[in-house]
């Protein structure tokens, strides 16, 4: 196993040319605003972050830059400074918002972020989410070292192998930071995955031995610079459970797929139709174009939307198996289900014979049910017809009921029925849903 991490250690550890070429750019950067800054009382100083900061990165990395106000600084102030200076260094730029506008952009070839935030003294106290950032810098690099650097590497590469890792609402994998106080935690990268191969849903990390209660998630790591935070809050259950199969495996059979895997294929059409053929399942595809924002903006509000046209298909009846989501130009929702169109009618049970409500339950539906009223198990029943036995028409002729994400609200749907959503263009989005392999089996 040494030999395989030393040898994935040799391919991921950046070159130094490309070392060169992001302390170049990132010293240019840096300079550039701290001449701007200089302008600007309100500004305590100008800060490199991030894993190029800390020298963890693997690949190509991001520069990120974070502007430190004053706390007296109004907000608007500080946005208003950092915005036009962000807009003034990055010719290829986009505003971006988080709890705070800031600016991402283009510069020499990377991507880059220009962030403002507070230049609090203590953690403890936070004007914004984003002011802990410096002392996360901080208290990672005065923790480092270059052989444990390279752990880091390794980890990081592992999550991106293994698909789980980034922080932001597309992945809710592990963040970079929660991987640097992993391997400082635990001291090697296969330590790490030693100790996450025993993790139970709800197991509590701390560096200092904190203790907490007040956190309910599948992996609690108290941040050692603001013990009120878990920084694996962004972790969902089904990336917290991949991972920890994914360690338990590699400690069993390592291999260089966990690290660099296949790209994933769509499937055949001969495959997919075999799969409809011999299970019977159906599927019922919803598209509708990409709104406008950032990945962590629309991600969520996709999820939300999905869920909202769940309860409309379920309420109705249907059973749904499944689910996947891909976003790219624009959004496609896909559900697998046993059926995509079920009975004409169903069984509407009502109150107890001897209850008072039971003459309204007989006025409402005598008349309106298919055959009389009888009693079952002391209860009235009645069979009524479904006002949508078909699942796209259901979901066609219900979309103004279905809680969508505030960012879907206004947008036109398209939805399609099985058999059309079985066209050869559509197989990205059946290959998401139908292809479950682990990414270091493919």
């Amino acid at each position: 196993m040494m030999r395989l991490e030393e040898e994935v250690i040799r391919r991921i550890r950046p070159s130094e040319q490309l070392v060169r070429e992001v302390d170049t750019t990132a010293g240019v950067l840096l300079k550039r605003i701290e001449d701007m800054t200089s302008r600007h009382s309100e500004v305590m100083s100008v800060q490199l972050v991030g894993s190029v900061a800390k020298n963890t990165y693997v690949g190509r990395p991001d520069i990120d830059l974070f502007i430190l106000f004053d706390v007296s600084t109004p907000r608007s102030t500080m946005n208003d400074i950092a915005l036009h200076i962000g807009k003034t260094i990055l010719p290829v730029h986009e505003e971006r918002y988080a709890e705070h506008p800031y600016v991402h952009g283009k510069f020499e070839g990377f991507e880059v972020d220009i962030v403002p935030c507070y230049g609090v003294g203590d953690p403890s106290r936070l004007q914004s989410a984003v002011d802990r950032t410096p002392f996360h810098t901080r208290y990672v690099k005065e923790r480092l070292t270059l052989g444990i650097r390279d752990q880091v590497r390794l980890l990081k590469q592992f999550m991106k192998g293994t698909g789980t890792y980034g922080a932001e609402a597309k992945v809710q994998g592990f963040s970079g930071y929660l991987a640097e106080l992993m391997v400082i935690k635990f001291g090697s990268f296969h330590d790490c995955l030693e100790a996450a191969s025993r993790w139970k849903f709800g197991t509590k990390v701390s560096m200092e031995g904190v203790s907490s209660n007040r956190f309910q998630a599948p992996l609690v790591f108290i941040d050692p610079v603001d013990v009120t935070r878990n920084v694996a809050s962004a972790l969902s259950v089904d990336q917290f459970s991949r991972f920890v199969y994914a360690a338990q495996e590699f400690i069993s059979n390592s291999n260089e797929k966990f690290f660099f895997p296949d790209p994933k294929r769509s499937l055949g059409g001969d495959v997919l139709r075999t799969y409809f053929v011999d299970t019977g399942f159906k599927t019922v595809l919803v598209r509708c174009p990409r709104p406008a924002g950032i990945d962590d903006n629309v991600f969520p509000q996709a999820r939300k939307t999905m869920e909202g046209l769940k309860v409309i298909l379920e309420q109705a009846g249907f059973h749904i198996l499944d689910k996947a989501l891909l976003i790219g130009s624009e959004v496609q929702m896909l559900f697998l289900l046993d059926t995509d169109v079920i009975s004409a009618c169903h069984k509407h049970i009502g109150p107890p014979v001897w209850m008072d409500t039971s003459k309204d339950f007989l006025s409402r539906w005598k008349g309106r049910c298919v055959g009389e009223p009888f009693v079952e198990g002391g209860r009235w029943v009645v069979i009524i017809p479904r006002e949508h036995n078909e699942a796209s028409s259901l979901l066609r002729m219900n979309l103004n009921k279905a809680s969508l994400g505030s960012a879907f609200k206004e947008l036109a749907f398209e939805i399609i029925q099985h058999d059309k959503a079985m066209a050869d263009e559509n197989r990205p989005i059946l290959t998401e849903l139908i292809d479950k392999r682990m990414p270091w089996t493919r």
